[in-house]
């Protein structure tokens, strides 16, 4: 069986100290191969939740590197607006599927069309939190979601547009459990301590690598 590669990608802000303990909580679950993708272009947050042409551009840098790699299982994993990338990036895959997309807090609107990224992925994962209604609800009817309407996003109450029925859609929402994790609920709860990664997202990627190999 071939290696598992998670490929985390982090928010508007850029790899963070937050970002780093996450992806060295995944190692430390077996995912040993686990790095980081810093997307973000810009020095100003909000220019990388908004800047639609920058997440293409860089969706298409990471699905160029995914379609170059050999004997390896790609997961991505993204926080926010990383997110969005990600389904940018499975939509540029199409037909070179990735084995596992696990989106963190999406900052991606709620009604999104998901049809042409889950062409490019086995099994993706919508982990969403009704805690989080200060940044997906309050903080993008201001700003804008990182598809640009201002309105609620997936991460804050699912995916409810095309795609959402699609069998290779699983959505969770958040479970009051992980606080022993260090998850509040919140934006950036996943990223708070290692052990969220390390007890939870990671066990769970490797539970569905193990389903995905069985069909």
């Amino acid at each position: 069986m071939s290696e598992l590669l998670p490929i985390y990608l982090p928010g508007m802000q850029g790899e963070r100290m937050g970002d780093r303990s996450f992806c060295a909580g995944l190692i430390e679950a077996g995912l040993r191969n686990s790095e980081i993708f810093d997307w973000p272009e810009h020095r100003w947050m909000l220019n990388n939740l908004r800047d639609r042409e920058s997440h293409r551009r860089m969706a298409e840098e990471l699905a160029g590197r995914i379609g170059a790699l050999t004997g390896k299982r790609v997961v991505l994993v993204g926080h926010s607006t990383g997110a969005m990338v990600i389904l940018d990036t499975l939509e540029q895959l199409g037909e070179h599927p990735v084995e596992q997309a696990w989106l963190l807090n999406a900052a991606v609107s709620g009604d999104y069309d998901l049809r042409p990224a889950l062409a490019g992925v086995r099994r993706m994962v919508n982990i969403y939190s009704p805690r989080d209604w200060l940044v997906l609800n309050v903080g993008t009817r201001l700003f804008g979601a990182a598809d640009g309407p201002r309105k609620w996003c997936a991460g804050f109450s699912s995916f409810t547009g095309p795609g959402g029925d699609d069998p290779r859609l699983e959505q969770r929402c958040y479970d009051p459990a992980w606080l022993k994790a260090g998850h509040y609920g919140g934006h950036l709860g996943a990223l708070l301590l290692t052990r969220f990664a390390r007890d939870v997202i990671g066990p769970m990627i490797l539970q569905t690598a193990a389903e995905l190999e069985n069909t």
